[in-house]
């Protein structure tokens, strides 16, 4: 096994050792027409004793040595472009085809990708680093996606049994002090529910377990959301502009999710005179709300239990499902701030006759 560094200069060498042999017949015309045969002519003069014939000789030797240096010269940088443009992609070949692979590599699927063999040190040694990475990796991410819906699955009973318990406690006769920690009590349990079935949700998506060809009306999804939230919220302030029976083709029950959570998240960061504006057609669905503050910071606006605002008004992974039902459907999200409002774009990639 070589080292780069030596099987290109051996590439160089035999690169060069070729195209001088190729030219030797040219040094060797330039040579006979140039100058031999007036040296020939001199020595042989010189032999006999016989007078020596003017001749041109000196200039005919400087003219010769500067085309010979020349060609020289024409041929190494021949070689050199030769090394640098052909020999150098050979070398580079299983550089090229690792890079592609690794770039390809994705960590829910199971395959470790297998890498071209080669006899170049350097790039034997990158192989197999990458590769136990990769395994390091996916095994990690393996693990913490069963740990994540596991540890959700096993918390949905104790979770119901103690909502169902304070539900009880909450109809016995106590006094005011006690209703209100068990109040507070059964809305932390709440909380910790909804968490836990989002977690869940992030885990089935993680694990590809949702079809994603339904036809979804949009439309009526986000009219029986907005209902669903005006009661519950008490807001009347929201105005769509939406096309009629917007079908796509995705999973029902992601999309009403995302939607969802795209219009809670606008109810909870809108001033009580805001206002809500979405527009919905076949191409994207945009909501946009009046802004409590200056523009979101976008680095960190999907990550999980982020909060990009300054009021921690939910429990900070709803946009991470969003980001996550987007990149499940292959659909783009984008954020932006202008106006004083927040807006958030979905651009859907449906490329499917509905």
């Amino acid at each position: 096994m070589k080292s780069l560094t030596n099987k290109s200069l051996w590439w160089f060498v035999g690169c060069t050792v070729v195209i001088l042999l190729i030219c030797t017949p040219l040094f060797y015309v330039l040579t006979k027409h140039y100058y031999a045969e007036e040296m020939v002519d001199v020595v042989e003069s010189m032999q006999s004793g016989e007078d020596i014939t003017p001749s041109d000789l000196e200039q005919d030797i400087m003219a010769g040595v500067m085309i010979q240096f020349g060609l020289i010269v024409v041929v190494l940088s021949v070689a050199s472009v030769v090394t640098m443009r052909f020999v150098s992609k050979h070398l580079w070949t299983p550089f090229y085809d690792t890079m592609n692979k690794v770039e390809k590599f994705d960590l829910n699927k199971d395959e470790i990708p297998q890498f071209k063999s080669t006899d170049i040190q350097e790039f034997t040694t990158l192989n197999s680093a990458l590769t136990e990475l990769m395994c390091r990796n996916r095994n990690t991410f393996k693990s913490q996606k069963e740990f994540t819906q596991n540890a959700s699955h096993e918390l949905q009973t104790p979770l119901a049994v103690i909502q169902s318990k304070l539900d009880l406690l909450m109809q016995e006769d106590l006094g005011e002090r006690q209703l209100n920690i068990v109040h507070d009590m059964y809305v932390a349990g709440n909380r910790m529910a909804r968490l836990n079935r989002n977690l869940l949700l992030l885990a089935k998506m993680d694990n590809n377990q949702y079809h994603t060809d339904d036809d979804v009306d949009v439309s009526g999804l986000i009219n029986e959301n907005i209902a669903t939230c005006e009661n519950l919220y008490h807001r009347h302030n929201i105005s769509c502009d939406m096309a009629d029976h917007c079908l796509i083709r995705a999973n029902c029950a992601l999309t009403e999710i995302m939607i969802n959570n795209l219009l809670v998240n606008a109810l909870r960061n809108t001033p009580q005179d805001g206002r809500i504006l979405i527009n919905c057609s076949f191409q994207q669905f945009e909501i946009a709300n009046t802004a409590l503050g200056k523009a979101l910071n976008t680095k960190h606006l999907f990550d999980r239990f982020n909060n990009s605002s300054d009021i921690n008004r939910g429990n900070g992974i709803g946009l991470s499902i969003v980001k996550a039902v987007c990149n499940y459907h292959n659909w783009a999200i984008e954020y932006h701030y202008s106006d004083n409002l927040h807006h958030f774009v979905v651009r859907f990639n449906n490329n499917r006759d509905l």
